[in-house]
């Protein structure tokens, strides 16, 4: 479910590695944790303010992480387009990417010709918008059968997950009731918090920690072998 290889790119790194895609996904669980435990600590006093820092820390923390939406990850919908009632079936366009294959029927914003991609630039958006459904238009699935199955394998491990988490949770409220212990509000509002961001991201953390180096079914990487080393045929 990796984007074209083009495009395994983040911050300018080349995202094609398998381990540097989970350094990665370690990396912004471990900065959205250390942000939420600092903001705690420092606005105890401050509910309100403390759920807007830690909702907004946490937002701008995945948009600039492998795990934003229409990121190295494929969308997981099946389609690209959705009923609405009282205006039909709508495209869901989010990106240059997509506003350039909507209007222009092209593979990406860098397949358009220079006078389409000027017109892009005056058109563009930012964020995620509707327009109708052309006739003949994104019939196809954004997903291959594979994919989907990867999707779908993606998502049941999130809610085994989420369900052994709540089970956690409710344990730990449990012995905490039982030894008359203080439950502070603040503190339950982040750990749902941080549990509702966790499936969220979840899905697209299996994804980019299980999917293999996009090269090795090409040909492009080979194993080395004997003193002086040894190409395989498909890179001879």
């Amino acid at each position: 479910m990796l984007a074209e290889e083009q495009k395994l790119q983040w911050w300018g790194m080349d995202m094609r590695p398998r381990w540097r895609r989970r350094v990665a996904v370690v990396l912004t669980y471990l900065l959205i944790f250390t942000m939420v435990l600092v903001i705690s600590g420092r606005l105890e006093t401050h509910a309100y303010w403390a759920m807007f820092a830690v909702g907004a820390g946490t937002m701008g923390i995945i948009w600039l992480s492998v795990l934003r939406q229409n990121g190295i990850v494929k969308r997981f919908e099946d389609k690209p387009y959705l009923r609405v009632r009282g205006m039909g079936e709508m495209v869901y366009v989010n990106g240059l990417d997509q506003w350039a294959q909507y209007f222009y029927g092209v593979a990406d914003f860098d397949s358009a010709s220079e006078t389409q991609k000027d017109d892009l630039l005056l058109r563009y958006r930012v964020g995620a918008r509707l327009f109708p459904k052309k006739r003949g238009q994104n019939e196809a699935p954004w997903l291959d059968e594979r994919e989907m199955k990867q999707r779908d394998s993606a998502e049941r491990w999130t809610l085994k997950m989420g369900i052994t988490l709540l089970c956690s949770y409710a344990g730990t409220y449990i012995a905490r009731a039982s030894d008359q212990r203080t439950v502070k509000p603040l503190d339950v509002a982040f750990e749902f918090w941080m549990f509702a961001v966790l499936m969220m991201t979840l899905p697209k953390a299996r994804v980019l920690w299980t999917e293999s180096d996009p090269r090795e079914g090409d040909g492009e990487m080979w194993l080395v072998g004997g003193s002086g080393g040894r190409l395989s045929d498909a890179a001879r």
